[in-house]
Parts: C-alpha cells; structure tokens; sequence
C-alpha cells in the first residue's frame, strides 16, 4: 500500500497559466505594472497572504480583504466551469485507490475551490482529506503541512511519497523526509526539480 500527497494547483489541475495571468491581470487592471519576479514570490503562498502581500507592496485602492473578495468572485467561476485536470492525473489516482493506496491533497489553494473542482468530475472521494496552508496556518516553504499530512495517513514521511510542480515545496518535503515526485513544465523553475526530487515526470501517463 502506498501513501501519497499530492499538490493540487499545477500537479493535478491544469491551473498554472492561469494563476500567473490572474495575478498580473488583476494588477494591471489597477495601474499597477507586474514585476518581473511576481510568479515565484506567489508560489508558495496562500490566497489570504498573497492578499495581504499585494496590499501592503502594491499601491491599490483596497485593503486584503477587499483584494480577497474580488478574487473569490473570479477563481469561483475559473474552479467550477473553466479549469481542467492535467492529462492522465485522476486515471492514476483511481488507480492508485484500485491498488489500495492511500491519497490525499496538500494545498495552498483554499478548500472550498478544491472541494468543487474535484466533484466537478467525481473525483472528490477518491482522496482521504483535503489539507490547506489555511488550516495548516503555513505554507509549503515549511515541512508542517507535510507532516501533518503524513500524521493523517499514519504514516512516516519515508513511506509517502509527495507529488508537487514546485521546486521550493518539493526541497521542503525532501528535507522532511519525504520521498518526492516533481511535475515537470508547470513552473520556469521546474528544470530544477530533477536535482532535488527522487524522480520527475512530464505527464502521469508514464506512471500508467
């Protein structure tokens, strides 16, 4: 039997493309210009402290809770019509679950936007849980949401395996103790990965 986490944004859903343009856009419809670096100080932050971050270094005219309200009317629509798996991604988890295996979610996305997706295509019992940075109360630059996954499953973090696109998530489970498997294309940084993961993919189909 195996244990396995899995990241949700970029490794199972195909949702990068889409975060990086909702950033820069909601920015530029602010009259604020996009720095160059904005992705990777996004990458692993929670909606609620990517708010806060765009409040305090941007000059908007809102404050995070504000920035939050707007961006929930606009990722409710993206989850529930528009957003799709990434190739190959639930065939592996249903047969992963066939074998016996044991698979959850570790996300920095927020729970509900997790929850509706997943049952967009039936998906959502397959997972034993859905744990969030926002219940965590940390991001995946620190191992606490891995282990508390890990804690969930009953399980040490050497016999789970961690599937993420994100290379500062990926080094922070790796230095936990957890096996990990990189999701290759999701982020400029991903040719990085294959230096610090056990193994990489391109596409759950070679796991099939």
């Amino acid at each position: 039997m195996k244990n396995i986490i899995f990241d949700f944004d970029g490794t199972l859903i195909d949702s990068t493309l889409m975060w990086e343009h909702f950033d820069r856009s909601f920015l530029l419809r602010n009259n604020v210009v996009p720095p160059n670096d904005l992705a990777s100080k996004m990458e692993v932050k929670s909606l609620e402290q990517a708010a806060q971050y765009f409040s305090t270094n941007f000059d908007l005219e809102m404050d995070y809770k504000q920035i939050l309200n707007e961006w929930d009317k606009e990722l409710f629509i993206q989850y529930e019509k528009y957003l799709e798996p990434k190739p190959y991604a639930f065939r592996y988890v249903s047969c992963e679950k066939e074998k016996g295996s044991k698979c959850c979610i570790a996300t920095m996305t927020e729970y509900k936007y997790a929850a509706m997706f997943l049952n967009r295509f039936d998906m959502l019992g397959k997972f034993e849980f859905i744990l969030t940075s926002a219940q965590v109360g940390s991001g995946k630059d620190q191992p606490e949401m891995f282990l508390q996954a890990a804690q969930r499953l009953n399980a040490a973090p050497k016999d789970c395996t961690v599937f993420e696109d994100s290379l500062t998530a990926a080094k922070c489970a790796k230095g936990a103790g957890f096996n990990v498997c990189g999701i290759l294309g999701s982020h400029s940084s991903s040719p990085g990965l294959k230096d610090v993961c056990d193994y990489t993919i391109e596409s759950f189909k070679e796991l099939l």
